[in-house]
């Protein structure tokens, strides 16, 4: 009985994970060493929390504004279905900000993502007088670059590019999506 009941400890203690506070206040698993990818085999998936935009003319007009989350290998071929954040947002500090605060989980563990893979975000909004959904803006990141943490990347003009070799800076490359990342 005594041997089980020290079993029954140490398992409890392995699943008992330390947390740590990242730089947004939020609690994430502590990793030993670098904040880079799990490891091998680990089946964590990113949770990709779009905080806001700025610097988009006219920003506080646009309707139904939500974003899409897509995953691309360097073929520019989608290696998930996309998927897209609630729909809204509030105004920002100005007319040409936005904070929408909204986050999707993509399906995949990075771990098993190939090499040169990409998490592309894609601003849309709905265009009553089209009576269609439009990408307004667009950025991504690179595999090698996802680590937990709070980002501002730069935003890139219409239409997007998957395979991210026409890339025209939208704003002179001024950070303007505010992202978080996690692994849950």
């Amino acid at each position: 009985p005594h041997a089980q009941s020290q079993q029954q400890q140490q398992q409890q203690q392995q699943q008992a994970s330390p947390t740590r506070r990242s730089a947004g206040g939020q609690h994430s698993p502590t990793r030993r060493g670098s904040d880079a990818l799990p490891i091998e085999g680990q089946s964590q998936r990113l949770k990709v929390f779009i905080d806001s935009v700025a610097n988009v003319k006219d920003a506080s007009k646009m309707q139904q504004v939500h974003c899409k989350v897509s995953l691309v290998d360097t073929n520019g071929q989608e290696l998930e279905q996309p998927q897209n954040t609630a729909v809204g947002a509030r105004p920002g500090n100005d007319a040409n900000s936005l904070t929408l605060q909204n986050a999707v989980t993509l399906s995949s563990a990075p771990a098993t993502w190939p090499a040169g893979s990409a998490v592309l975000i894609e601003l849309r909004h709905f265009k009553k007088k089209e009576n269609k959904v439009s990408t307004r803006c667009w950025s991504f990141m690179e595999k090698e670059s996802v680590r937990p943490g709070l980002f501002g990347l730069p935003l890139a003009k219409k239409p997007a590019d998957p395979l991210r070799q026409r890339v025209a800076l939208f704003n002179k490359g001024t950070p303007d999506l505010k992202l978080r990342f996690s692994f849950v």
